[in-house]
């Protein structure tokens, strides 16, 4: 019996994964039996429990273990400092680390854990690393006479509280108090996977965290509350989004870091939204924005122009904002997001390319792309048409999952790609001829 429920639910997990694969473009659909409560631990101590999701609190998306992660709280709102997966594999939330329940006013409970706080933007995932970041925030508990020098206490905003969670050991480490760095409420970071350091984005100014030897410095001017970010690897930009403008720091700067205020077209809507989901898509080579709802918005990067895409199915926005809860998912080609604790997961497909491994390419210039062989190994080659003739010369880039651009391949007509020097996993694969853009698609590397 037991095992005829496990087929049971491996074979519902295959058909759910299908689906994703095979949505239809500018289509939302909601995952069956995903509701968040189901996985939460169950104590009145740590009640209400929906404000793990609703009180200011974001995500980040672990692309090695394919994987959503929340927590989030803020004592008056939720006392528990657990954090939760959603696997894109499995399609199931687990519970990763389990709620201190004797709570501290210092930034380390004593079970070694951070005290729970509204995350606002400050989680995110350090993919080199394979660590789950936490800083800032904001909390909500009685003043402490008893706390260690640089530690927080009282009820506002600002944390001097930085840690990471282990995702092998599943155990937290706390990082070194710092005066580099501003501490607030509203604040934004994101990973650079080129540098492998962190960005933070606030108010007073734009700061870089180097998380293997824990220094933060301050790199520029900065003007940003009530937003979120990314990194755009190709171009080198931390772009942020929300609360009525939207701006870039140019990371590759050969001389001084400045923030860039870029004036955009069409329909801005997302633009004015406070705490937005906005995050890349590297298959459009745009940046997407989704505040609740069922419309999308999506910025092409070079005319600076936005596109409303109109659709029927979204989940209702989150009451204070969605923040790092909407995210891309590479080997499904779709957007992610969770809202609320007794809904379901939510996916939206912007394009309907599958995000699996794909023999034939084509667009309306003419062009045709073949991939060979199929499944992809150590070897990948490609052959590019033009108007049934194989004489163009192109240009092929290729991203891991995090954005970074692993490698760069010339070719005319057929050239075979060398893949033995990357490690299996998703990947994106941009092919160019002059300034034409051929092809975009994904691919799995076996």
């Amino acid at each position: 019996m037991k095992r005829n429920i496990y087929v049971l639910l491996i074979a519902l997990s295959t058909l759910a994964q299908t689906i994703l694969e095979n949505l239809p473009a500018n289509t939302w659909y909601q995952i069956p039996g995903t509701h968040l409560r189901a996985a939460m631990w169950n104590s009145p101590e740590l009640k209400p429990y929906p404000n793990i999701l609703s009180a200011w609190n974001s995500g980040a998306y672990d692309p090695i273990g394919r994987r959503l992660l929340v927590c989030g709280g803020g004592m008056g709102n939720y006392k528990g400092n657990e954090v939760y997966a959603f696997s894109l594999d499995s399609l199931k939330w687990t519970r990763l680390t389990d709620p201190c329940l004797n709570f501290t006013v210092c930034d380390s409970t004593y079970c070694g854990t951070p005290i729970v706080r509204h995350t606002y933007n400050g989680l995110v995932f350090i993919n080199h690393m394979n660590r789950f970041f936490m800083h800032d925030g904001a909390w909500n508990a009685p003043s402490s006479t008893n706390c260690p020098t640089g530690s927080i206490s009282g009820t506002g905003c600002g944390m001097n509280s930085t840690w990471q969670l282990d995702m092998v050991t599943l155990k937290w480490h706390m990082m070194k108090h710092t005066t580099g760095v501003t501490l607030g409420c509203g604040t934004n970071m994101a990973y650079d996977p080129s540098s492998h350091n962190l960005f933070k984005s606030t108010l007073t100014g734009f700061f870089e965290y180097n998380p293997d030897s824990d220094v933060w410095k301050k790199v520029a001017d900065g003007a940003s509350y009530y937003q979120t970010s990314f990194v755009d690897t190709g171009r080198g930009l931390f772009m942020q989004c929300g609360n009525g403008n939207i701006s870039s720091f140019n990371l590759r700067s050969s001389t001084t870091i400045t923030r860039s205020v870029w004036a955009t077209t069409g329909d801005d809507t997302i633009v004015k939204a406070t705490n937005p989901g906005f995050d890349y898509d590297p298959v459009m080579d745009c940046y997407v924005g989704w505040k609740g709802g069922s419309s999308v918005y999506a910025l092409n990067p070079e005319t600076k122009v936005w596109t409303k895409f109109v659709s029927t199915g979204g989940p209702a926005p989150t009451a204070n904002g969605i923040y790092g809860r909407w995210r891309y998912i590479p080997h499904l080609n779709v957007y992610i997001t969770v809202t609320d604790i007794d809904s379901n997961v939510f996916v939206y497909k912007l394009t309907s390319n599958t995000g699996t491994t794909l023999n034939r390419s084509s667009n309306s210039g003419g062009w045709r792309v073949l991939f060979s062989p199929n499944p992809i190994g150590d070897k990948l080659t490609l052959t590019v048409f033009q108007n049934g003739l194989a004489n163009r010369n192109w240009l092929a880039e290729l991203f891991d999952v995090s954005g970074k651009r692993v490698m760069e391949t010339a070719g005319s007509g057929q050239a075979m790609l060398n893949l033995s020097n990357l490690p299996s996993g998703s990947y994106i694969v941009r092919i160019l001829s002059g300034k034409e853009k051929v092809a975009t698609r994904t691919f799995f590397k076996y």
